[in-house]
């Protein structure tokens, strides 16, 4: 496997990548299962 990340001609997938990344973090950030119970029909909130 090749790290793509260290050469400079991938630099702005790079940098793209990692806003998205971010953005998906901040958004989702404060977003847990811990409201949710298993079961056997499935989750239930």
């Amino acid at each position: 496997m090749e790290n793509l990340a260290q050469k400079p001609e991938h630099t702005q997938t790079l940098a793209r990548m990692t806003r998205e990344l971010l953005r998906h973090r901040m958004k989702n950030m404060d977003k847990t299962l811990s409201n949710w119970m298993i079961t056997t029909d499935g989750p239930k909130h």
